[in-house]
């Protein structure tokens, strides 16, 4: 049997156990989701999603639940309601996946603009590293 390329046609361009996320995700300082009333921990987010452990529900993949989420970001707390559409849901691990979906556009917004800092952070730190340079200042002296 062959193994499909990410090329190839029909597949979705990922190959088993590949990463399929399109963005950014990071684990939050401290962070909750309340799911059909269940407390569960964020594992880690993005602008579009997030992943949690601890839920011991009855929803399955693709069911659409009202959700709120307690983030700490930046040093400070940041929370939002929402709908979560689930697209992973493993109940042997108490795992869930899902994206955000009926959000507040201000909170859309202030979500997006905290990942545009902390991506903008981190090509800061890999520009030192390749240079030498330290973020903001000069080049070390040697």
């Amino acid at each position: 049997m062959d193994t499909p390329s990410p090329a190839s046609p029909g597949t979705s361009g990922t190959l088993p156990g590949q990463e399929r996320r399109r963005e950014l995700r990071i684990r939050p300082e401290g962070g909750t989701v309340l799911v059909d009333g269940i407390p569960c921990d964020i594992v880690d987010w993005s602008s579009s999603g997030l992943s949690a452990h601890g839920y011991i529900g009855s929803l399955t993949a693709g069911d659409r639940a009202r959700v709120s989420v307690r983030v700490t970001a930046g040093g400070r707390p940041f929370s939002f309601d929402c709908d979560l559409i689930l697209l992973r849901v493993d109940p042997d691990r108490q795992f869930i996946a899902g994206v955000f979906a009926a959000m507040e556009r201000g909170n859309r917004v202030a979500i997006a603009l905290h990942f545009e800092q902390v991506e903008a952070a981190a090509n800061d730190r890999l520009r030192a590293a390749i240079t030498g340079r330290v973020p903001g200042g000069a080049a070390p002296a040697g």
